[in-house]
């Protein structure tokens, strides 16, 4: 039998008792004479106070007040029985026994308000017919049935604000095209089942305050009704809750505390979208399920999660693959947090918010994973094919890998961008296609063997690791593609695109061969490496070669006064692999400028091209002791010249060497001396662009292995000042 049919059948037994088998009695019919007084004066029931046996009738308009203990009727009926005038009873004190039902609003107004005593029937009904409208006021005292109906037919409102309301059975809020609403701020209300919405009824709890709900079982929306539960304080506990059974439901949590299930307890679970259509709106508060959490189940189930909510559950299935009902679960903000996250067939999008998971397994067929702006946080190692849309709505996907291992096995495309976050490494293991920037801010980023970046820009801070040493064949950064930042880079690495090594600035360690076909982009702001400028450094526990070519691009614009010669380590050897190479091309209007002593290469900035330029060079040759001044204001740049002593060179140093007899020419700016062990050739466009060769000097011989690339730099106090004024790129 179908989950539809129990109900109603459920349903059906306390309506034939209550409406259809009424008890044999001797019963007699008690009316209220339509006065405001005490319920235990005889004068105001015609004579007669009602007893245990008989039927009281407060249908007549007045104001029935209970104060003392051991009054009774058998029925009461307020505000019906023929007559449409609002009748009241007020109870303060003392105990009413009711032994079979009571009846607020029948076929009219009708109120009942508790603030104190004990109010015990057998069945409650408010609102009981089309038309009528029934209203009972909880706010101190205690309250007990067995079955409670709110909005049967009619219009029945249920407020609490204190005391305790228990029904030992069923509590219906809407039912039979009546509309039911229970508005609850503080006190206890406590009952077996809680159904909203029943039979083409409507019914909505409002939870707010101090309230506590305690139900063994919650339905919004059963036999094509609607239910709506609102909840933006107190506490609802149950066991299941669920959206809808043939019917429409809806979850509105905005604050509060709802708990589903208890630890340890038996299996507990939040359907959403059960045979039906279920949506839970989490905008705050917290939800925890003790269980499982169901979106789509033979129905349609939607589940949003925003703001500083708070999700926790041991399972989450999004999707029914058996009966092919599509889940959503959109997250905006807030916390989820479970063990295991089932996608069969859904649609998972993290907007915003953290996903704490420690498992996810999920159709590569039907799931589907949109990842932008939110953040991925594992609480265990974590393997997943789950493949991922980084969409780049609100911003980069955010991946935390908390200390542990993740591999992320499914493709990953998109225009969004990747971000990654905490301790622990992160493997992607797919050819991945997504175009946004790759920014490991903390941790490792791992490519296995098959994996591929499409990431226009990889940024690596400082303590980070970019580790590419399974990528078959070594890491190719493709032309157009920009690695830069700190940290380290682990294996093999060949750069088509753009280097720019250092965070403003800083240093960059390759661990593994380095092969520079592109730009190196260095910035030059001081004397020492990492603070001042920018730096490659060749390390490791191997013997890794470095091959240098390309462009080299240098950024001084932050350089300050020194009168000094230094030198600047730009490419760094600390292995005992071997550096060799040809640097194919100058940026910023740098050329080769003219040797001062054997061994030794300027390089310059300059503007304009022209005979003048020749004809210094050939006076400087004549006196080398004397620096070029004149004309130097019309040039805009200066250059020493003369005899001075050469600077210790480390060993195994090789420096740049010059083709003797052969020069190119340019207006001077601040001189660069670049001493390497590679070749040089500045690839400038002219046809007179000889370069320079690698070689040695005749009579000197270069000893040890090689170092590095380096940069020897003197800035004039002189020239700084008239070059200031003016861009110098």
């Amino acid at each position: 039998m179908s989950h539809r049919y129990t109900m109603i059948l459920i349903f059906s037994l306390p309506c034939l008792l209550l409406f259809g088998f009424v008890p044999a009695s001797q019963a007699d019919d008690r009316y209220w004479t339509g006065t405001t007084g005490d319920w235990s004066t005889p004068a105001n029931w015609g004579g007669t106070e009602p007893t245990s046996s008989d039927d009281a009738y407060i249908c007549d308009g007045g104001t029935a007040k209970l104060t003392q203990l051991d009054e009774t009727c058998f029925n009461l009926y307020l505000g019906g029985s023929g007559n449409e005038k609002s009748s009241t009873v007020e109870m303060t004190d003392g105990a009413l026994n009711v032994g079979w039902k009571t009846l607020v609003g029948s076929l009219g107004t009708g109120t009942f308000s508790q603030s104190g005593g004990i109010n015990s029937t057998e069945n409650l009904s408010l609102g009981c017919d089309a038309g009528c409208e029934g209203t009972y006021n909880l706010s101190g005292g205690e309250l007990s049935s067995d079955y409670l109906f709110i909005g049967n037919k009619g219009i029945g409102t249920f407020v609490q604000s204190g005391g305790t309301n228990f029904t030992k059975e069923e509590t219906w809020l809407g039912v039979q095209h009546g509309t039911g609403t229970y508005t609850q701020s503080g006190g206890t209300n406590e009952t077996r089942l809680l159904y909203l919405g029943t039979l083409s009824g409507n019914g909505t709890y409002n939870l707010s305050g101090t309230g506590q709900l305690i139900s063994d079982s919650c339905t919004l929306g059963s036999s094509l009704s609607s239910g709506t539960f609102n909840q933006s304080g107190g506490r609802h506990i149950t066991n299941t809750l669920r959206l809808s059974n043939g019917g429409s439901g809806v979850y509105n949590l905005s604050g509060g505390e709802l708990v589903v299930g208890t630890p340890g307890g038996t299996e507990s679970e939040l359907l959403v979208g059960d045979k039906a259509s279920g949506k839970f709106f989490q905008t705050g508060g917290s939800n925890t399920i003790h269980g499982t959490l169901y979106v789509s189940q033979e129905g349609t189930g939607m589940y949003s999660l925003s703001g500083t909510s708070q999700l926790y559950a041991n399972m989450e299935m999004i999707g029914d693959t058996s009966s092919g009902r599509i889940g959503t679960f959109t997250q905006t903000g807030g916390t989820n947090e479970t063990n295991t996250l089932q996608i069969p067939f859904g649609t998972y999008t993290l907007q915003g918010g953290t996903l704490v998971v420690s498992s996810i397994v999920a159709s590569d067929l039907y799931a589907i994973f949109n990842f932008g702006g939110g953040t991925l946080k594992a609480n265990g190692n974590l393997n997943t094919t789950l493949p991922m849309t980084l969409t780049g709505a609100g911003g980069d996907a955010n991946v935390d890998t908390n200390g542990y291992a993740v591999t992320l096995a499914g493709w990953l495309y998109g225009s969004g961008g990747l971000n990654k976050l905490g301790a622990g490494t992160l493997t992607l293991a797919s050819a991945n296609t997504y175009t946004g920037n790759t920014t490991i801010s903390a941790g490792t980023i791992k490519l296995g063997s098959a994996a591929s970046l499409a990431s226009g820009a990889i940024d690596v801070a400082d303590g980070a690791t970019f580790d590419v040493s399974e990528v078959s064949g070594g890491y190719n950064l493709a032309a157009g593609k920009t690695l830069k930042g700190g940290g380290t880079v682990r294996g093999n690495v060949t750069i088509g695109g753009v280097h720019a090594p250092g965070n403003s600035t800083g240093i960059q360690t390759v661990e593994g061969d380095y092969n520079m076909l592109g730009e190196l982009q260095i910035e030059l702001a001081g004397t020492t490496p990492g603070s001042g400028y920018d730096q490659v450094l060749l390390s490791g526990s191997g013997d890794y070669n470095a091959t240098l070519g390309g462009t080299l691009s240098l950024d001084w614009t932050g350089f300050g006064d020194s009168s000094e010669e230094t030198q600047l380590w730009i490419v760094q050897n600390d292995t005992n692999g071997i550096l060799t190479g040809r640097v194919r091309q100058l940026r910023q209007r740098l050329v080769a400028g003219r040797p001062r002593r054997p061994g030794v290469v300027d390089l310059v900035r300059g503007r304009r091209r022209g005979r003048r330029l020749k004809r210094r060079q050939r006076r400087a040759d004549k006196s080398r002791a004397r620096a070029i001044d004149a004309g130097a204001h019309r040039h805009r740049g200066h250059r020493s010249v003369g005899p001075r002593p050469a600077p210790a060179e480390p060993r195994g140093a090789v420096m740049l060497r010059r083709q003797y007899g052969r020069q190119i020419g340019r207006c001077f700016r601040p001189a660069w001396k670049l001493t390497s062990n590679v070749n040089f050739a500045p690839g400038l466009p002219r046809a007179n662009a000889h370069g320079l060769a690698h070689g040695e000097p005749r009579g000197q011989r270069e000893r040890g292995s090689k170092r590095g690339l380096r940069l020897a730099v003197k800035w004039p106090s002189a020239v700084l000042r008239r070059s200031r004024a003016r861009a110098l790129c």
